[in-house]
């Protein structure tokens, strides 16, 4: 049996989430901070328990969010064009991974995406917003007392999985801009094939599947963009937190 290499994380995050890594790796050098828009109630709890509390994917305010994702996705994943890159190189690294990638996907929308996904949003925060914040935020998310928490960026990339809760940057595209982004990834994966190949079958599996899962999550329309939103996604029963409770 040929022994397999080691997962090398941050090479695969380069290949599998490529704009993600970009999108972090520009936000660090910038010095950014992020926000998060609430009412002052909220504030007062986040700040007096030192706790943020996430809501299901099925309870969000738009649950169309996902859904808008999910139609992207649907649609490059059906495109002969755009797909065939992918489904092609994942089938060379290891025979028949993207049928079993697409099932292992599609059994998994109804249990590990929608019932067990939770997320909190925060929004990109601009220096010039330090006085008066984002007219558009306050309207969505203050409340008739309305309060920003302005966050320190750097603890979004903290690399411990302690938390089981991950971070990734809203892509906000329309079809087409989604089938650019993803034909994309399908050529990055396409350059990396070698390596791929010499990956664990079930672990590149999934990859593949957070790949596809970030792409429904994070992904909404256009006309969001003024939002500038990052999502902490947790899934309990994929991602366990590992932090000592008195209950454990």
């Amino acid at each position: 049996m040929t022994a397999r290499t080691p997962p090398d994380g941050d090479r695969i995050a380069r290949i599998f989430f490529p704009n993600a890594v970009r999108r972090a790796r520009e936000f660090r050098e910038a010095g950014k901070r992020f926000v998060y828009y609430t009412s002052a109630e909220t504030a007062a709890s986040i700040l007096g328990k030192r706790q943020v509390w996430m809501r299901l994917v099925k309870g969000m305010n738009d649950y169309m969010e996902i859904e808008h994702g999910l139609e992207c996705l649907k649609g490059a994943w059906d495109s002969q064009q755009l797909a065939t890159p992918l489904k092609a190189t994942l089938d060379a690294c290891h025979a028949g991974l993207a049928k079993e990638a697409e099932e292992f996907f599609n059994a998994g929308l109804a249990g590990m995406i929608r019932a067990d996904t939770y997320m909190t949003c925060v929004s990109e925060h601009l220096d010039d917003e330090d006085s008066h914040g984002r007219l558009s935020m306050w309207g969505a998310y203050g409340g008739s007392v309305g309060v920003a928490l302005v966050l320190n960026g750097t603890v979004m990339f903290n690399e411990s999985a302690a938390l089981g809760a991950y971070a990734s940057p809203v892509a906000y595209l329309d079809r087409v801009t989604f089938a650019a982004e993803f034909l994309m990834t399908a050529r990055a994966i396409e350059g990396e094939a070698e390596y791929v190949q010499s990956l664990d079958r079930d672990i590149v599996k999934h990859y593949v599947f957070n790949m596809l899962r970030t792409a429904v999550l994070c992904t909404k329309h256009p006309g969001f963009s003024e939002e500038r939103e990052w999502r902490i996604v947790a899934s309990p029963q994929m991602h366990p937190d590992r932090l000592p409770s008195p209950t454990r």
